[in-house]
């Protein structure tokens, strides 16, 4: 399995294919360009927080947020742990 990260709002083609592509997969918002390892919080691909913009949200990536996503939730754990934090899981998406 491979690790998909975006971060550019310039053209979050790439991040919408695949969650498009994997809504059984799995993706952590995290803050960019350094994720904060207390804040990486795991959605599933199909999770309406991080695929329906709401408000005056214009973007899912760039600005303070990078999306990384893989189809395996072990790879994103061992994401977390290489940037010195633990998943935690999206209150909507989860429960």
């Amino acid at each position: 399995m491979a690790i998909q990260r975006s971060d550019t709002a310039a053209d979050e083609s790439p991040y919408l294919d695949w969650v498009a592509a994997h809504p059984a997969g799995y993706v952590v918002n995290a803050l960019t360009p350094k994720p904060n390892p207390t804040e990486l919080v795991l959605h599933l691909g199909a999770c309406r927080t991080i695929n329906e913009l709401r408000e005056a949200r214009t973007t899912f990536t760039g600005g303070q947020y990078q999306k990384v996503c893989s189809s395996s939730r072990g790879e994103l754990q061992v994401w977390a742990e290489r940037v010195g934090g633990q998943l935690r899981a999206c209150s909507f998406c989860q429960r």
